[in-house]
This record gives C-alpha cells, sequence and structure tokens, in this order.
C-alpha cells in the first residue's frame, strides 16, 4: 500500500468491506483508540493479483502541541501465519475425531474439487470393499470415484444437488452388499458446510451413514405379517360367510315352518330359541363384514359406489325406520330441510349411520332418547347422532377412530365389537371428501358427528 494516496487507500478499503474508515473517523471524533477483530484481506501484489493475508489493524488518534487531533495512525499486525497455525491445530483435532469414530461412518469432500479430505476407519473400510481399492489409495480421490450411491452419474448429480441447495441431503434406504456377503442397508446424509464469511459459500460436503438395516428388516417383517393377517381375514370371512348363509336361510325356513305347524307354548319356545339362533348369525355376519373392510382399508382399495342426487334426509329416515320400535330408545330426527343431496354412496351412508346408532343405543340407559339430527352448512352437510349415556373421556377421543381401539370403562367388558365400526365409519366418510368427529364429556353423553359436500 505504501506510495498510494489516501483515497486509492480509502477506496481499496471499501472495496473489501474493511471497516477501517469507520474505525478512523470515530478514533479521530472520539479521541479513543480502536480495535479490529482479525480480518482477511486480499492485497495486491507488486505485479498482478492478490495475496490472502489476516491483519488485525490498530487505529491510533495524533495530537498537535496542544493536545487536539491531528490524524490517525494506522498499525496492521499480519496474523496470517497465526491464522494458519491455529487452522492446523484445528484441522488435526478434527481429523483426531474422524480417526477415533470406530462405529459411523463419517467423511469430509471438499466442495470445489470433490475430493475426499478425511475420512472414519469404518467409511475406509466400506468404500475399500465396495470399489475393491486399498484403504490407503482413497484420501485424495474424487467423490464419483469413491460413491456408494448407484453410478457415478447419479453420485455427481446428488452432490451438485447439495451444493446448490446448501440444504442437507438424505437418502432413507441405500443397500450395500459387505462381506461376508451380507446385504446392509443405510442412510446417507449429504451435509453442506458452509463458508464461515460467505454464506452463500459451500466450503465442504459432510458424509454421514447410519446402519438402518435391522430397522429396514423388522419394518419389511411387520409389513409381511400384516400382509398374512390381511389375506388370512379374507380367507376366513370367505370361509365363515358361506355357512353362516346356510345357517341363517335354514333358520328362517325353519322358523315359517313352525309358525304354520306348531301351536302354544312348545312354539314359542322353539320361535324363541329360533330368534337367538338368527341373531348369532346376524352378529357373526357383522363382524365378517368389518373384517373384510379392514382388508379392504389396508389394502387401499375399500369401493365406493358414488350415485348423484342422493338425498341424506331420505336415507335418515329409512335407517330410523328400520328400527322402529326394537331400539328400547326413543328416535327423534331433527332435519331444518326436506331434502338435502349429494354424490355419496348410498349403501355405505347407510352403514356409517347404523353404526353411531347401534353404538348410541348400545351405550346409553334403557329408556334415553337417541337424536339424529341433519344440516346444510356452507356447502356441505352436518349429521350428528346424540346421546345421553355416560359420556366418553377426553384420553378415549383421542383415539375413538383407530382401528380395535374401545374405551378404557369397566363396563364395555360386556359389549360386544372388535372396535372396528368406528373406524370404517371414519374411513369411508374421509373417502367421500368428508369429516368425522366427537363431542363428549364423561356424564353428559355423547354426539359423533360427520360431514360431507353437498351440492
Amino acid at each position: 500500500m505504501q506510495g498510494r494516496t489516501l483515497e486509492e487507500v480509502a477506496g481499496f478499503f471499501r472495496e473489501f468491506e474493511i471497516p477501517i474508515v469507520r474505525l478512523a473517523h470515530e478514533t479521530y471524533q472520539l479521541d479513543t483508540v480502536h480495535t479490529s477483530s482479525r480480518t482477511l484481506v486480499h492485497l495486491p501484489r507488486a505485479q498482478n493479483g492478490f495475496t490472502e493475508n489476516y491483519l488485525a489493524f490498530t487505529i491510533v488518534p495524533t495530537h498537535d502541541a496542544m493536545g487536539r487531533v491531528t490524524g490517525v495512525v494506522i498499525y496492521a499486525a499480519d496474523q496470517t501465519l497465526q491464522r494458519a497455525s491455529e487452522a492446523e491445530d484445528e484441522l488435526q483435532r478434527l481429523k483426531l475425531i474422524f480417526d477415533n469414530e470406530d462405529m459411523m461412518p463419517l467423511a469430509l469432500y471438499d466442495a470445489p474439487s470433490t475430493r475426499l479430505l478425511m475420512a472414519s476407519p469404518r467409511y475406509l473400510d466400506i468404500i475399500s470393499h465396495v470399489h475393491g481399492l486399498n484403504r490407503d489409495e482413497l484420501i485424495g480421490r474424487k467423490w464419483d470415484e469413491l460413491t456408494a450411491i448407484g453410478s457415478p452419474e447419479e453420485a455427481e448429480k446428488l452432490f451438485k444437488t447439495a451444493l446448490e441447495s446448501r440444504t442437507p441431503l438424505r437418502l432413507p434406504e441405500v443397500h450395500l452388499e459387505l462381506p461376508p456377503d451380507q446385504e446392509t442397508i443405510w442412510s446417507y446424509n449429504l451435509i453442506p458446510v458452509m463458508n464461515t464469511r460467505r454464506e452463500d459459500v459451500v466450503d465442504f460436503v459432510l458424509i454421514s451413514k447410519v446402519d438402518v438395516t435391522e430397522q429396514v428388516k423388522a419394518r419389511e417383517e411387520m409389513e409381511q405379517l400384516n400382509r398374512l393377517k390381511d389375506e388370512f381375514l379374507s380367507l376366513a370371512s370367505h370361509e365363515l360367510r358361506s355357512p353362516l348363509t346356510s345357517i341363517l336361510g335354514n333358520s328362517q325356513l325353519l322358523e315359517r315352518h313352525i309358525w304354520r305347524q306348531e301351536t302354544g307354548e312348545e312354539r314359542e319356545a322353539v320361535v324363541h330359541l329360533l330368534d337367538s339362533i338368527i341373531h348369532q348369525v346376524h352378529r357373526l355376519s357383522r363382524f365378517i363384514d368389518e373384517m373384510v373392510d379392514i382388508t379392504r382399508i389396508g389394502a387401499n382399495v375399500l369401493e365406493l359406489h358414488n350415485q348423484e342426487n342422493v338425498d341424506i334426509v331420505a336415507v335418515v329416515r329409512q335407517v330410523l325406520e328400520e328400527y322402529g320400535d326394537t331400539a328400547g330408545h326413543p328416535l327423534k330426527l331433527e332435519a331444518g330441510e326436506e331434502a338435502i343431496t349429494g354424490t355419496w354412496d348410498q349403501a355405505r351412508l347407510e352403514q356409517v349411520l347404523n353404526n353411531l346408532l347401534t353404538n348410541a343405543i348400545k351405550y346409553s340407559p334403557s329408556g334415553k332418547p337417541v337424536v339424529i339430527g341433519v344440516e346444510r352448512q356452507s356447502g356441505e352437510v352436518i349429521v350428528w347422532v346424540k346421546d345421553e349415556g355416560r359420556g366418553i373421556s377426553e384420553e378415549d377421543q383421542q383415539h375413538i377412530f383407530d382401528r380395535f381401539y374401545r374405551t378404557h370403562n369397566d363396563d364395555d367388558e360386556h359389549v360386544d365389537g372388535l372396535g372396528l365400526g368406528l373406524f370404517i365409519a371414519h374411513e369411508i366418510i374421509v373417502g367421500q371428501g368428508g369429516r368425522m368427529w366427537v363431542e363428549s364429556k364423561p356424564g353428559e353423553g355423547s354426539t359423533f358427528y360427520f360431514s360431507l359436500p353437498c351440492q
């Protein structure tokens, strides 16, 4: 800088965003000494180009004989060698961490050149096995030469993506064959390490791998068990349905025959037994239907046959009429309109309503009313079933639509069911673009709602 004018020096500092001019002004105005932190400076060479230097500036005011500030003197301490020594110490500490990490594969690549700078022993072992190279030959090689992720072209694209996005890139399952002929599965992470001075520059890419072989295999085994369970449910449902159909048909024929042939108390007793048989057959049939639906939901093949102009009010009336006086509870309909139509699966809606009504009756004291309401609101229809039963706790409400979930209540031990009805009902409603929820307080009854888009 010797021989340059003050304007040239000030312009130089401004160009490289060194706050020396501001510090000089403050020193002059406040008559105090200022010291800057260590700053990277690109100093011009005597010929062309620049050299990188780390300088720490001290600005001292100068005074005349009267003690007045007349100027400032700027001292620059060259700390380049000190910074290089500190960087070498940091590098050695980092290398020490890598060298002693025996379990996790770690590697550090230079971002501009993609060359391997350092790696943990485990990483070197894996890469040397994959590529048939000696461990001593790996440091200094490029990323696409050492990749264990697909082809070199694919690996280069991943590396470039991590650099351009400047965010960690995760590959959840990378399969590798390691000795002795064992397939392992790894979660791969490419983590850009940013320049401490420039947030838009990536200096390094850190590679980390986590062995997830056991977790993936456990998940695959669970998925296989679920498939086997679904296959069993499907087979069992099919095998059970045929004899139940036969039992139900013959029982109903026998019941009609007895009504024609028998008289008196003997007929009443036999008919009572047959009614019990028919009731249990219907109960088993419902369980089978639920198992079939669960299998279809698990396989994402639950069928919905939507039809236009289905009147939800008429569907509710029909379901209530089917219950008649057999419910043991007064059933009341509250409908804001005579007809509300939409494109829905009518049979599935009847299934949902039957489930909600059956639950309301099942969990309410005998004789208590059950109200079913229908109302149009903002482009959708809201249907609710309200009972005056014992209510549902907040904890149970969080899981009430889960598969196989039953509320935690001693009285429930005497209530039949697999804990599938509400789960299936919820899936049916969601499958038609709707929602289902519950409002309840223990001791104050429950209200189950569902909504559907309407015309």
